[in-house]
């Protein structure tokens, strides 16, 4: 395909419109900056520039455009990033684009992802067919009728663990396939039964709909553990799914909030009730996969935990998870009359209900509490306590003078420490960052001393991404740069000009590799002083040349055992460093 096509949308497409429909950024001078989601950010250390249509991370060094950034962030291919960059940006997808069938991931799973998809119709049909009594009477006495249990694709698993088996067998899937999926353990060699036997199944699905896995909850005590999951698989990970995502992201965006609650039966209590914009988590922390699928809801995220102490302490766990990620998160006033979400619904009218989910804390108010629900006032190590274990917290956040004002108030109020006293603790918390772009200085543990073959480089990549008469010197002069990434990118930055394309950083990163798009972005906001093209050749060559020469001998010098050789190398490396003086 003729690459004129990605030049022309890039032409007419505003990385920051792009970028800002995943992640909220703030307007530094003529940039702008935010949380980084390529890594674990905790303070804004992604720039994105508006005039280079480039963006990059002065933490973990990764830098793109906007085709790139959709591809990375969403984890599609090039294709459809640009499809998708076409729809954000109100673009007619290109047809030379809308043609190109582009490779699914997902393709050379498409026989287990049916396979899942029969065992959750079989599970359900288990309990829809009333096969199993103390099935029935579980999901009765949780009343969950026949709309939820479709709804959730809740089932059951017989006892002997060998129908479903069977059943898959019968649909032509191999053991293989069955083991692979997590289904099917081997008890004895050949024989396979369902690890899930004899529970209640919840069906388990990923972002776009599919089942992925199940769970099975005990209905007899002497079954042992409570929830069975299945393990992960190249279907299922537990670090990016979320229960019920697929059904709340559809009424996210439209709501404006999504609760969060602990398991599959909150999640679905709170659907019955007709909250239908509710994730359980899977049993595991947050993590980065889980803080983007929560960002791709663009809305308020509520935190809604039981109201006991594991439920607390798992509330304030997920806060210090997510406190720093963008996000706008607030907590639902903690439970004291019931034990539990499905208690509280059994009891209260359906407007008691919303006005309790309603009551809404932010994340600061609910730590405060949180702190203040285990001391004691009266004890002066107490009340020490809570005042360090607050200013603790507001050290990690950023505050307005206006919250800042009113927090350090209801602090003083409850601990009687005066908010003088407390302004002591309360360090300079706003990160510092200069306006430009180009100023900008990345951590040391990024932005390495380069010697000077690599500044070298970079600058002769420089010149050639800037001016076309460089890389015809370039050429001319046969340069081979002294690193792999480097002669990548200058290969890249020639069949660009041979094809009579824009050369520039936006455009080379459309198909750059991470580790050549981190060299891209360092260079773009390196300056160097006026040079020599030929000058700068002779470094990348002669003296690099020479510089592995001396290395060799000083190599073959340790390792030779023959006095004649020793002299003889010692003898080279005398001269060669005569000649460089």
């Amino acid at each position: 395909m003729d690459n004129r096509i990605f030049d022309e949308i890039r032409k007419n497409v505003d990385i920051v419109d792009v970028i800002q429909s995943y992640i909220p950024l703030t307007k530094i001078g003529k940039n702008y900056r935010g949380l980084c989601p390529f890594h674990n950010d905790s303070s804004p250390s992604m720039y994105v520039s508006p005039d280079k249509q480039i963006y990059r991370c002065f933490s973990c060094g990764q830098s793109g455009n906007a085709f790139s950034f959709v591809r990375d962030y969403e984890k599609v291919s090039f294709i459809d990033a640009v499809r998708k960059v076409c729809k954000i940006s109100g673009l007619k997808i290109p047809s030379e684009i809308d043609k190109i069938s582009a490779p699914i991931q997902e393709d050379k799973y498409s026989h287990l992802y049916s396979l899942m998809k029969d065992l959750s119709d079989f599970y359900n049909y288990q309990v829809l067919s009333q096969s199993n009594q103390k099935a029935i009477d579980y999901l009765n006495t949780r009343k969950l009728d026949k709309d939820i249990i479709n709804t959730f694709r809740i089932g059951y698993c017989p006892e002997s663990g060998m129908e479903s088996i069977e059943f898959l067998k019968s649909k032509g899937y191999t053991d293989d396939e069955i083991i692979s999926c997590g289904v099917g353990v081997e008890i004895v060699k050949n024989k396979l039964v369902d690890r899930l036997r004899g529970r209640v199944i919840f069906s388990i699905f990923n972002p776009d709909g599919k089942v992925v896995a199940f769970s099975g909850r005990r209905i007899i005590d002497s079954m042992g553990e409570k929830y069975v999951n299945s393990p992960e698989t190249v279907l299922f990970h537990k670090s990016n799914t979320l229960y019920n995502y697929s059904n709340a992201i559809v009424n996210t965006k439209r709501d404006g909030y999504c609760y969060i609650v602990e398991g599959f039966m909150d999640a679905i209590a709170l659907y019955k009730s007709g909250i239908t914009d509710v994730v359980a988590t899977m049993g595991t922390a947050f993590t980065n996969d889980h803080i983007k699928l929560l960002k791709q809801l663009r809305c308020q995220i509520r935190l809604f935990f039981d109201g006991d102490d594991p439920g607390q302490i798992a509330t304030n766990k997920c806060i210090d998870i997510l406190k720093n990620t963008g996000l706008d998160i607030k907590v639902v006033r903690p439970l004291t009359k019931y034990k539990d979400i499905d208690e509280m619904l059994d009891n209260e009218s359906s407007d008691s209900v919303k006005n309790t989910i309603n009551d809404l804390l932010s994340v600061i108010e609910y730590k405060i509490s949180y702190f203040a629900k285990y001391t004691n006032f009266d004890n002066h190590e107490d009340n020490k306590k809570f005042v360090l274990e607050c200013m603790n917290f507001l050290n990690q956040i950023e505050l307005d003078e206006i919250d800042k004002d009113y927090y350090l108030n209801e602090i003083s109020k409850m601990s009687n420490v005066t908010v003088k006293a407390l302004k002591t603790k309360l360090v300079n918390n706003k990160n510092q960052f200069v306006d430009e772009f180009e100023n900008s200085v990345a951590p040391s543990e990024v932005q390495k001393a380069l010697n000077k073959y690599d500044l070298a480089d970079h600058q002769i990549l420089q010149m050639m991404m800037t001016n076309p008469l460089y890389i015809i010197k370039y050429c001319s002069m046969h340069i081979d740069l002294t690193s792999k990434t480097a002669r990548q990118l200058a290969n890249m930055i020639i069949d660009r000009n041979s094809k009579g394309l824009v050369v520039s950083p936006t455009s080379l990163l459309d198909q750059a590799t991470p580790e050549v798009a981190r060299l891209i972005g360092d260079i773009d906001r390196e300056q160097f002083p006026p040079a020599d093209i030929a000058e700068l050749a002779k470094i990348v060559q002669d003296d690099y040349l020479q510089k592995l020469n001396k290395e060799d001998m000083k190599t073959k010098l340790n390792q030779s055992a023959d006095i004649k050789e020793q002299l003889e190398i010692a003898k080279q490396l005398i001269q060669t460093n005569i000649k460089k003086k």
